[in-house]
């Protein structure tokens, strides 16, 4: 069985036909136009529905003497935190507004206003707090607040692969990985199939016109007979659920793997690797003991703390004693792996030519670790 993959870009649609053994057997991709101006970014969603036609019919057109007869799944990935307002069908009602649009930051800020919890709420399902810039749920609450006549003509708010698999299909969903920057499901829980309540009240999004989920590589539906002809497909191809860029590329690269590191370089540039504090303790055992060693100096004061003194001897321990000793030392631990995660680097020649600051480097480091850190000490008082 032979498959199509579809890359939704934001400069181009690229899609390549691929036999069952891995081999490529035709390729073809079309250019796309965005538009910015101030805080506005924008595509125009049925051009890119058009380029995908375009790059589909192309790729039959040089498939060879079989052309699609052998495909039996489509699949698909692309650029994210971009958002087409469609109709029922998937029709889209107005232009995607991409990821460089900065219009629903503002909405965003007043989830913190509002609610004081909301930044540790955020940090600690998500975990990226509501801030804009660009972000998904910027865009949903954009659209929901200043466009309230649109918004009412509404069906769902879809990601450009949400979109394109809509268009093939008529199925509107998506999954937690394509909907990540919505910023509205606990991420704790891989492979949940819906929103978290508290996240969608605190953010004042309306739910009904969020995309049903499904479970990730889910069968969304089979191509419209339509499209099917149009292109030269059988009937009863499955059109599987789509991707981001960035797990397309973590996926294909093997950014996974020990030893194994991702590139992608598009209109955004995106490196791709797992790190683990396991692994930079590895690399640089010096790490270890400026960890241990203020555990290490806690140890007498445990030894005070947990005893209980009577007439200048310790009769026996305080089970209060030891449990105060006990988060003395959990919390110090908690701080110090914070401390690793904001002093360590695992490619210091990147992060040295990152055309940002140190303190906004360090400062970005320090965010993303202070939910865990904060945390760990709540777990244990």
């Amino acid at each position: 069985m032979d498959a199509l993959g579809i890359d939704i870009g934001s400069t181009n649609i690229k899609v390549v036909l691929v036999g069952r053994d891995g081999t490529t057997l035709a390729a073809a991709q079309h250019p796309l136009t965005w538009t910015r101006h101030g805080d506005v970014a924008e595509q125009d969603a049925s051009a890119l529905w058009d380029a995908v036609l375009a790059a589909l019919g192309d790729v039959a057109a040089s498939a060879g003497e079989g052309g699609l007869a052998d495909v039996g799944a489509v699949g698909s990935c692309g650029q994210y935190s971009s958002i087409v307002p469609v109709d029922g069908a998937g029709l889209p009602l107005a232009p995607m507004r991409l990821y460089f649009d900065q219009r629903g930051t503002g909405h965003c800020f007043e989830i913190l206003g509002r609610h004081e919890e909301a930044f540790l709420t955020w940090v600690d399902r998500h975990p990226i707090p509501p801030v804009g810039g660009g972000l998904a749920l910027g865009h949903l609450l954009g659209f929901q607040l200043d466009q309230p006549d649109l918004h009412q003509r509404v069906a769902a708010y879809l990601e450009p692969v949400d979109y394109v698999t809509a268009r093939l299909t008529g199925t509107l969903a998506a999954t937690q990985g394509s909907m990540f920057a919505s910023q509205l499901i606990d991420n704790r829980t891989l492979g949940t199939t819906r929103y978290d309540d508290e996240l969608v009240a605190m953010a004042g999004v309306d739910a009904s016109r969020l995309p049903r989920l499904l479970e990730v590589g889910a069968t969304v539906g089979e191509v419209r007979s339509e499209v099917a002809d149009a292109i030269g497909l059988r009937a009863g191809v499955a059109v599987l659920t789509g991707m981001t860029d960035s797990c397309a590329g973590a996926q294909a690269t093997g950014a996974g793997q020990r030893g194994r590191i991702g590139v992608a370089i598009g209109t955004t540039g995106v490196v791709l690797s797992a790190v683990t504090w396991w692994r930079l303790l590895r690399r640089d055992p010096l790490l270890l003991s400026q960890i241990l060693l203020p555990l290490l100096y806690f140890a007498p004061l445990m030894a005070v703390f947990g005893s209980q003194i009577s007439d200048g001897e310790v009769s026996r321990f305080s089970a209060a004693g030891v449990a105060s000793a006990f988060v003395l030392i959990v919390t110090s631990f908690a701080a110090s792996l914070a401390w690793l995660t904001v002093s360590a680097e695992d490619a210091p020649d990147l992060i040295t030519s990152a055309p940002v600051s140190r303190d906004q480097i360090d400062n970005a480091k320090a965010f993303a670790e202070v939910g865990d850190t904060v945390k760990a000490g709540q777990a244990v008082c």
